[in-house]
């Protein structure tokens, strides 16, 4: 049984299309110069309402009893702990969830500037396509419009990802029973990523805009 590799091979050999992309027969992947956008910062762990607790009665402790060692102060935290309350409990974890929404915010209104004399666009790495899109959500309804790539294995229509950079077939033969969970991949795994910083000579003839025709 053939399976998703197969399946494209044999089509861009006959110069055949994969979802919809018209692809000469031999054609090669359009390599890039592009340079990938600098990836923010990772973000740190979440604080839960202990962790806002403990940062608070550590400094308390530490200023009434300089002597004790960090040991020994973090048994005291966990002891102070164990007496607060199921409400004051739950005090600690709401401002929690609301320092991490606002931290969330603030990273969604974050802009990539990209460095003079070069444009921001992101790159479809779909096999064999070189579209480029100009906000990340153009790019993915590009991808959720035009990268359906289904086969049949057993009789049982599946899904592939054929993402260039994509380790799910390169290294686990696995594929989706479901597109919507083919997308949902694309998207938090793949389109995070495929941020460029191009000149503007190197744009694409298939630029793709959900508020123009670049």
């Amino acid at each position: 049984m053939s399976g998703p590799g197969d399946f494209v091979t044999d089509n861009l050999a006959s110069g055949g299309t994969v979802c919809g992309t018209a692809v000469a027969p031999g054609g090669q992947e359009t390599s890039s110069s592009a340079t990938p956008a600098k990836k923010p910062k990772k973000a740190c762990r979440a604080r839960t309402g202990y962790m806002l607790f403990h940062g608070e009665a550590r400094k308390r402790i530490r200023a009434a009893h300089p002597e004790l060692n960090f040991v020994e102060v973090s048994k005291r935290v966990g002891e102070e702990w164990a007496k607060v309350s199921a409400e004051e409990k739950n005090k600690y974890k709401l401002r929690a969830e609301q320092i991490a929404k606002e931290a969330k915010e603030d990273d969604s209104q974050k802009i990539i500037l990209p460095p003079p004399g070069r444009i921001l666009v992101y790159q479809c790495m779909w096999q064999k396509c070189d579209i480029q899109a100009d906000t990340s959500d153009a790019l993915y309804e590009h991808i959720k419009t035009t990268h359906n790539m289904e086969y049949f294995s057993q009789g049982e229509k599946r899904y592939a990802c054929l993402w260039s950079t994509c380790f799910r077939n390169k290294r686990y033969p696995r594929s989706f029973s479901l597109l919507p969970h083919l997308q949902q991949h694309i998207k938090y795994k793949h389109l995070p990523r495929c941020a460029r910083f191009i000149t503007p000579d190197k744009k694409s003839k298939n630029f793709f805009s959900l508020t123009s025709s670049a």
